[in-house]
């Protein structure tokens, strides 16, 4: 079976305190491993961006993944290895982003 590949995130200009939409998230729950890739491709000012995981898919239920905080002050490309994680995942920025940094997000689901 091969491995399953989620683009999270197209190229997107960020704000603070955004987040994927419930139509946004990866669901990944077939798969026992994943690694992400997240591109900041447009430094901002300022801000951080970071990958959150969840059971159900309702934004009380996200918790963040260790390990998977990255900055938007410097362009950068970061590769997140994520096992032993629940079902959906999704990304979530801080409230300290600024310059509207630009990021993109693949993951790749493993078996």
């Amino acid at each position: 079976m091969p491995n399953t590949y989620v683009r999270l995130m197209d190229p997107t200009p960020l704000a603070a305190n955004a987040k994927s939409s419930r139509t946004e998230v990866a669901d990944l729950g077939a798969e026992t491993k994943a690694r992400a890739q997240i591109r900041v491709i447009k430094a901002g000012s300022a801000g951080t961006i970071r990958l959150q995981e969840a059971a159900v898919n309702e934004d009380g239920a996200f918790v963040d993944i260790a390990n998977s905080t990255v900055s938007l002050g410097t362009t950068s490309n970061t590769i997140v290895p994520i096992s032993d994680f629940l079902r959906f995942i999704r990304w979530i920025t801080d409230g300290d982003v600024a310059g509207n940094p630009v990021v993109i997000i693949d993951i790749i689901g493993k078996h």
